[in-house]
């Protein structure tokens, strides 16, 4: 809606819809770190969320892709997969400034 929004005013929808996505990614980063890395400190959550995301990236994320199956609710799996579905794993810094 914003983005339809955006092109009426002339304004370029693709910087809104990467903002909304960000800002998606930037939200299940934080749930991610609340249901499964509340008990370490943000830096700490950060470098192993950035972990489980490479190694979820390599191992699982093509198959789950494909497949047009998601992993169960609730679980690191999930949080992964929707990370992973908004765009690039973003990197240490980036998920810590998200966290």
């Amino acid at each position: 809606m914003a983005a339809l929004r955006a092109l009426g005013e002339g304004r370029p929808a693709v910087g809104i819809l990467n903002g909304l996505a960000r800002d998606q990614r930037d939200a299940a980063l934080r749930a991610m770190r609340a249901a499964h890395f509340g008990d370490v400190a943000p830096s700490r959550a950060a470098k192993r969320i950035t972990s489980a995301l490479a190694r979820y990236e390599a191992a699982g994320w093509s198959a789950d892709r494909s497949t047009g199956r998601t992993p169960r609710a609730g679980t690191l799996r999930r949080g992964l997969f929707d990370v992973l579905s908004l765009g690039p794993a973003p990197g240490w810094r980036t998920t810590l400034d998200a966290l």
